[in-house]
């Protein structure tokens, strides 16, 4: 009794694994073609310079052959063809950018009715460099010039000339002309005295060694 109620078991549970899977099945489908019927575009950057590519990448795509097509200033251009793989995704790098301006770039698929996207940027040329040549050309020239000329000429002629004729000349006129002769003399320090007062005598301009004899007169002023 008990071996037969275990078999019914296990028969019972392998019914709703299997009922469970067929009914899951449907479901998984459903959400893997929503994902790939919703396709979406993108570039590695929104803005470039002349010359450069553009890496493209496209997911959500539904599988299959997809045309490029770009409008730009030029005009409508073609980029060739890409295929979506079986999960809906695809890369692809762009030729060169020729001219400046905005850009629009589209996929859509080659036949049939499967979803297309798009999406834009924009070519602008860099800006100028910044010239810094220009600060180098005005030093340069007042510099060499100016300091080579006044420096040849005028610290020649003033040193050579002037310095000759002024030592010359005024040193030898001058020595030639004899020296005045010294007058000897006597004088006293007052020109009256009263009596019983000395009376102080100096005198100068004497050559050495010379004996002085003086000789004082009391009678002159007597009457």
């Amino acid at each position: 009794m008990t071996t037969k109620f275990f078999s019914a078991t296990y028969k019972l549970l392998d019914t709703i694994v299997l009922i469970t899977m067929i009914l899951a099945a449907p479901f998984n489908i459903s959400a893997t073609y929503m994902e790939i019927g919703n396709p979406v575009l993108s570039t590695d950057r929104a803005e470039y310079a002349p010359g450069e590519t553009v890496f493209m990448s496209g997911t959500g795509f539904t599988p299959g052959d997809y045309v490029l097509t770009v409008n730009g200033p030029d005009g409508a251009l073609d980029w060739g063809s890409v295929t979506a793989n079986e999960v809906g995704d695809f890369s692809i790098v762009s030729p060169p950018l020729a001219s400046e301006g905005a850009y629009e770039l589209s996929v859509n698929p080659t036949g049939g009715d499967a979803p297309s996207a798009s999406i834009g940027f924009t070519v602008t040329a860099p800006a100028p460099p910044v010239e810094e040549a220009t600060t180098e050309e005005p030093i340069s020239e007042p510099v060499v010039e100016p300091t080579q000329d006044p420096a040849a000429e005028p610290t020649q002629e003033p040193i050579s000339e002037p310095t000759l004729e002024s030592t010359l000349e005024p040193t030898l006129q001058p020595t030639l002309e004899p020296t005045p002769e010294l007058i000897p003399f006597i004088q006293s320090d007052k020109t009256d005295y009263l009596a019983g007062e000395l009376v102080t005598l100096t005198g100068g301009n004497w050559q050495g060694d010379t004996e002085v004899r003086i000789v004082v007169n009391d009678d002159v002023g007597k009457t």
